[in-house]
């Protein structure tokens, strides 16, 4: 069979290697060209139909595989009905991603396409339906739950590869990696030759692609490739994702898509935050800033490895192993138990939020610039309801965790409706004593040490009421139920604790960055303005701390921008700087009234408050001598104004004298 795989295997590499210098023909007659833009990494245009070559080399080889080896491998399909569903939306699939390509069809309207392709394909009878249940062995019938699922599942795989497609040779590298990581669970794990065949055959042609798709590439996958592979890729993780009979089935074909799920869950907790931590003052409402999550950036994975200093390649080859490793992750869940398997999630969560810290997101550095802080601030947060919905989730959640990993074959095992039962009764005992013990009576933000031990309490209160009620019933409390007790109170516990002080955690985070650093404050609110906002931010040794905006248009005042709020107009400048210490004024703004000079100049000479003009491609800098007058210094311009970077300047551009 071995033999087979790699016969298999050679033939798509062949196929794709002859089919796609004819697809470039036509795409460049079709005029399907993806042309250059601010967003894209190339320069010139290059054609985007790569998802044609790989379809037709990935389609003929199946079927003279699976015509020619019937004997030795059977298709993955149940019936010929089923298979001539799944090939036809395959078509179909690929056929929208040409639209796309040659006539940009709208998101909307493409979503929509999406939707009804991965409903034939549950028609058809590929979906999630019976799943393994993480709560310790036995299937779980997931009933109408399952068409969302796997509609859901495919949809989102289509667009993670679609969103992942920006260098040469990366989605299409880390679906052949996937291909082969599916194919491997497939045929080693489960014995599914046919899916394991399957996904080879792709893997073969996305190989011969490469060929003419890696950088400097000669044609691109475009959205026909992206959404195609993305289609296959789903299919064919369903297929193995009822199969596993362990606790982590579930995360094997998440783990074997890891990269563009990774990649999609990012761009959208990122879309997500940057209305929140970036208000430019523009008056756009919040469902506005809320679709911003939705719009396209040059902030994804493989763009942030580029702007750390990689080439295409090294970038393309580092997320190559990337995918690798996530792979290998997957393969391993197969073999392991619980224990094993959660040391392996462990340290791919581990590598995963180092690689992230890595890649220096701005909108994950809400942390320590304390955006978060007004949130704990609010009334609505600090509500009884609020504080119990949160709690009620923590203790369904500590629940879930320690029938997971503590339950073992020594109790019998309850079906659905007895579990959901539980559930429901653990967590409604746990609420009322939490209610009943206090534990709502404080205040969230100013959580203290009585608080802590307070709920350390409650729950372990709730713990021996439970394992009493569990006496009253005539069940025996067993090692195995003692351990499922001792985590359930440690997850609580620790899921409790750690929301009560996260508030000053975050306090401590945003207080210990600007630790020791005078405070200043910008005028302006412009471009420039965010520039000397974001010098300061990313220049430690300025030793300085911004304190918010002066900004003379009435209508900015009470915004916030970064998190930082704007104070109001010139005219506030005197009040502040009696209410609170000052340090420095920055003049961030091109176009200041003469008038509104002479007033700074007026409250700058009388508070002898320094100020420094922020202007860092100036061949000039204009600063306030001790007598107030405007006296032009010249300094060298910034080496980094060449390349277009305001984010960051020399120290000697932001100096306060």
């Amino acid at each position: 069979m071995i033999m087979q795989f790699f016969i298999a295997f050679a033939v798509a590499a062949a196929a794709a290697l002859a089919m796609t210098p004819l697809v470039i023909r036509l795409a460049h007659h079709v005029r399907a060209v993806d042309q250059p833009n601010e967003r894209k990494i190339h320069t010139h245009p290059i054609p985007r139909l790569g998802g044609a070559a790989v379809c037709a080399a990935f389609l003929l080889t199946a079927t003279f595989i699976f015509v020619t080896r019937s004997d030795m491998v059977r298709p993955p399909w149940g019936d010929p009905l089923q298979g001539a569903a799944l090939v036809i939306t395959c078509l179909l699939v690929l056929a929208l991603g040409i639209w796309d390509d040659i006539k940009q069809l709208g998101p909307g309207k493409k979503f929509l396409f999406q939707v009804l392709l991965s409903s034939i394909v549950y028609i058809a009878g590929v979906r999630i339906s019976i799943v393994s249940q993480p709560l310790g062995g036995g299937l779980l019938d997931l009933g109408w739950l399952g068409y969302p699922a796997t509609v859901l599942w495919i949809v989102g795989i289509m667009n993670a590869l679609n969103l992942i497609d920006g260098l040469d040779g990366l989605a299409s590298g880390v679906a052949m990696v996937a291909a082969i990581t599916i194919a491997a669970i497939s045929f080693a794990k489960f014995e599914d030759a046919g899916t394991a065949m399957v996904a080879v055959i792709l893997a073969g042609a996305l190989l011969g692609f490469l060929r003419y798709n890696f950088n400097p590439a000669k044609i691109f996958l475009g959205d026909s490739g992206s959404l195609f592979l993305g289609f296959v890729l789903a299919v064919l993780s369903i297929r193995g994702s009822t199969k596993g009979s362990t606790a982590f089935a579930l995360l094997i074909p998440a783990l074997s898509l890891g990269l563009p799920i990774l990649d999609t869950i990012l761009s959208m907790v990122r879309r997500l935050l940057r209305p929140i931590i970036r208000m430019e003052g523009k008056g756009e409402s919040t469902l506005r800033r809320l679709r911003s999550m939705f719009l396209p950036d040059r902030d994804h994975i493989h763009h942030r490895l580029l702007a750390l200093g990689l080439s295409q390649r090294q970038a393309v080859v580092l997320l190559y192993f990337v995918a690798s490793g996530l792979g290998c992750s997957a393969y391993g869940l197969t073999l392991v138990n619980h224990v094993g398997g959660v040391l392996i999630i462990a340290v791919a969560g581990v590598a995963i939020m180092a690689g992230v810290h890595r890649l220096r997101y701005r909108e994950f550095a809400i942390l320590r610039s304390g955006s978060l802080l007004p949130i704990y601030r609010h009334p609505f947060t600090q509500s009884p309801w609020f504080q119990g919905a949160i709690d009620t989730g923590f203790t369904i959640a500590a629940f879930l965790l320690a029938y997971t990993f503590g339950r073992d074959s020594a109790l019998p095992d309850p079906g659905v409706e007895d579990f959901r039962l539980m559930l429901l009764g653990v967590t409604a005992l746990q609420m009322s004593v939490f209610f009943f013990s206090g534990v709502y009576k404080g205040v969230l933000r100013h959580a203290g040490v009585e608080d802590a031990v307070r709920i350390m309490k409650s729950v372990a209160i709730s713990l021996f009421i439970g394992a009493g009620l569990y006496l009253l019933l005539g069940l025996r409390v067993s090692d195995s139920l003692t351990r499922m007790f001792l985590l359930d109170f440690y997850f609580l516990m620790t899921l409790l604790v750690v929301s009560r002080f996260s508030f000053a955690l975050l306090n401590r985070l945003a207080r210990e960055k600007f630790e020791g650093k005078d405070p200043v404050v910008i005028y302006g609110t412009g471009d420039l303005a965010i520039a000397a906002l974001r010098t300061i931010l990313a220049s430690p040794g300025l030793r300085l701390r911004p304190v918010g905006f002066l900004e003379d248009n009435p209508r900015m005042e009470g915004r916030t921008i970064h998190g930082y709020p704007v104070l109001g107009g010139h005219w506030r400048l005197e009040r502040l700087l009696r209410s609170q210490t000052v340090s420095a004024l920055i003049v961030a703004s091109n176009d200041i009234l003469p008038e509104v000079q002479k007033r700074i100049r007026q409250i700058t000479r009388q508070e002898r408050l320094p100020v420094r003009i922020f202007a860092p491609f100036s061949d000039l800098s204009v600063e306030m001598d001790s007598r107030s007058a405007l006296v032009p210094a010249p300094v060298q311009p910034s080496v980094l104004a060449e390349q277009g970077r305001a984010d960051v300047l020399l120290e000697k551009f932001l100096k306060i004298t």
